[in-house]
Formats: structure tokens, C-alpha cells, sequence
């Protein structure tokens, strides 16, 4: 079972369905947690270990759900860190699903969209074609056109 104490043990219950969900309905419940508390706490985390979350079946879906309640502050932070591992989060197959998120985030024009609609041109702009070449960035490609055409 979920306990809001436990962040110790978050990477680990995001590794797994019934974990992540339960993560992912606290986050639903609890924004202001969600921004405070557990996003503080990931984010101080070892690189490493942010980004095999961020690239995992079930813990990109936690990432994806943050996207869409974050603070401009925590946003731009999550921003500058998958800056520095756009292409490794882009390739994997879960993690693609992430920046997908983003450029829906954009096309919805949620609240920080012009921060996020930046980070993507800078990072789409100079690199479309080695991107469009990968199985998986081709996804973020398609999905950019819907957005950027």
C-alpha cells in the first residue's frame, strides 16, 4: 500500500504498476504535496536515478502527470534537467513519451507553455534530423508537426 511518508521508497514504487499508480493518484489528490514535497525530493536525487524513472514503463507516467500540475519554478527545473539528457530521454522508448507529453502540454496551452514551447524549439530546432532518424524520436517528430505546422 501507498503512505505519503515513504519518498525513500519512491523510485522503487514507481518501478511497478500498482506503485506508480498510487503515486500518481497522491499527485492527483494532492498538488501542493506533489510540488513541495515529492518533486523536491526527486529532483535532489542522483541523476542516475531521476532519469531511469524518467525512461521506466511505469515511472514516466508519474513524470508525465507532474508536467501537467507543476509550479513555473519546478517546471523550468525539470526543464534544465532533461536539457542536459534530451537525447537519451528522446531515444528510449518511455522516455519519448515524456517530451510527447511536453508538446502536448504546449498545443493545450497550459499555463508555462511559452517556457516549455523554448526548451522544445531549442532542442527540436538544430537536431530535427537526427532525431527524425531514431524509432523512437521519430514519435516526437510526428508529433511536433501537429504542433508546429
Amino acid at each position: 500500500m501507498c503512505q505519503e511518508n515513504e519518498l525513500s521508497e519512491v523510485f522503487q514504487l514507481c518501478k511497478s504498476q500498482s506503485g506508480c499508480r498510487c503515486i500518481q493518484d497522491k499527485i492527483s489528490y494532492d498538488s501542493t504535496y506533489a510540488n513541495n514535497v515529492l518533486y523536491p525530493y526527486l529532483i535532489k536525487a542522483s541523476n542516475n536515478e531521476m532519469l531511469e524513472l524518467i525512461c521506466d514503463q511505469f515511472g514516466n507516467y508519474m513524470f508525465q502527470q507532474l508536467i501537467d500540475i507543476f509550479t513555473y519554478q519546478n517546471m523550468s527545473s525539470f526543464l534544465s534537467f532533461i536539457s542536459f539528457h534530451f537525447f537519451t530521454i528522446a531515444y528510449s522508448t518511455h522516455g519519448t513519451r515524456l517530451i510527447q507529453k511536453l508538446i502536448e502540454y504546449v498545443s493545450q496551452n497550459k499555463s508555462h507553455s511559452a517556457l516549455v514551447y523554448e526548451f522544445l524549439v531549442s532542442h527540436l530546432k538544430n537536431n530535427i534530423a537526427d532525431i527524425a532518424m531514431n524509432e523512437n524520436g521519430n514519435h516526437i517528430i510526428q508529433k511536433s508537426m501537429l504542433l508546429f505546422n
